[in-house]
């Protein structure tokens, strides 16, 4: 058997093992060969053939995932990785047929916008996972790119290496967007749907830790509550969907107006509540009268023309001993609340 019968045997045999063949096995094979014969051509048949083989096993295995993670009774089902999942699987069909389209390729620009949104939702903007998840999808982008280029020049073998790098980045990828589903769950766990404020469950933990840095501090501390004058009113006269609008404008108003190291929570209702560390008493009155003028002077756009609306506030202030419950001081900023809920409203009680 001459070199030229050798090469067609070759060819035709990887052709029949392609669904378990490396294109390293195939390489190794060719390079065993001598004489005028073309192996770059035969290579180039080999991955042409892997090309057909491989996306058409990879797909049916992202379509299992793609049906475990989409359910139809799930509330809110994660949008960025079934979107990808989606985008993945549609992929592999193209390169099954040896092609791949452009409007394909442009898609993943939509994708990027979705993992910016994911990555901002999760507070991950900036971090060190969301770094490399944008890392690894800039990288993943740049590697379909190549693919439908080589595709067009019917440059099969750099077609194949690109594809096998493709389908690791993707799972590098999803396995990251997991991670930040994970920590996006926790996220929300400890944040309020409606308002994004951190919500009551976590305000425990919050407290205990502003208690014991005063009193290894020496520091002030100061805890307040606050509470919408006449918001029952607003949702019987206006409706819920007013009342909705009225808490999320002035939840966005206290995320703006307090600083960074103080908690805004939503503690239910209409009432919002502050733990700022390291303020006294006249610091806290100060701070929390300007609040208050802020919200009065302030139109909420919930309804034609805007809407006003005055807060009553109550705190408590004090440097922590060790001697006392964190319930204490809710009981102790609650009844103040009541205070200046009897004196009128739309006042600070301290």
């Amino acid at each position: 058997m001459n070199d030229h019968e050798r090469l067609r045997a070759l060819i035709s045999a990887s052709l029949k093992e392609a669904d378990h063949l490396t294109l390293y096995d195939a390489w190794k094979r060719l390079a065993s060969l001598r004489g005028e014969v073309d192996a770059e051509e035969a290579l180039s048949e080999i991955a042409k053939a892997f090309l057909k083989v491989e996306p058409k096993k990879d797909a049916y295995a992202f379509e299992k995932v793609l049906a475990k993670e989409v359910r139809p009774k799930e509330a809110r089902p994660e949008k960025l990785t079934a979107s990808l999942l989606r985008w993945m699987v549609r992929f592999l069909r193209e390169v099954k047929e040896l092609s791949l389209s452009k409007s394909l390729v442009e898609e993943l620009n939509q994708q990027e916008c979705l993992l910016h949104r994911a990555l901002k939702e999760s507070g991950s903007t900036g971090t060190e996972l969301g770094e490399v998840l944008y890392a690894t999808f800039r990288e993943f982008k740049e590697q379909i790119r190549r693919i439908y280029e080589s595709l067009l020049e019917r440059d099969y073998i750099n077609a194949y290496l690109l594809y096998v790098r493709a389908v690791k980045s993707f799972f590098n990828l999803f396995t990251l967007l997991s991670t930040l589903s994970l920590k996006r769950a926790a996220h929300e766990a400890k944040t309020d749907p409606l308002t994004g404020l951190l919500n009551r469950r976590y305000l425990m933990p919050v407290l205990k830790d502003v208690l014991e840095l005063s009193q290894y501090a020496e520091k002030p501390f100061t805890v307040a509550l606050l509470d919408i004058d006449d918001f029952k009113k607003i949702n019987d006269e206006l409706g819920h969907l007013v009342g909705d609008c009225v808490l999320k404008e002035l939840a966005k108003l206290l995320k703006s107006f307090f600083r960074k190291g103080d908690y805004v929570f939503r503690y239910g209702g209409e009432e919002f509540l502050v733990v700022m560390p390291s303020t006294g008493k006249e610091e806290a009155r100060r701070l929390l009268e300007r609040l208050r003028r802020r919200v009065e002077e302030h139109l909420f756009p919930c309804t034609k023309g805007g809407l006003k609306l005055t807060v009553s506030v109550g705190a408590c202030s004090d440097a922590y001993a060790g001697d006392r419950e964190p319930e204490y001081y809710l009981a102790c900023a609650d009844a103040n609340l009541y205070r200046a809920k009897r004196a009128g409203k739309n006042r600070v009680v301290l």
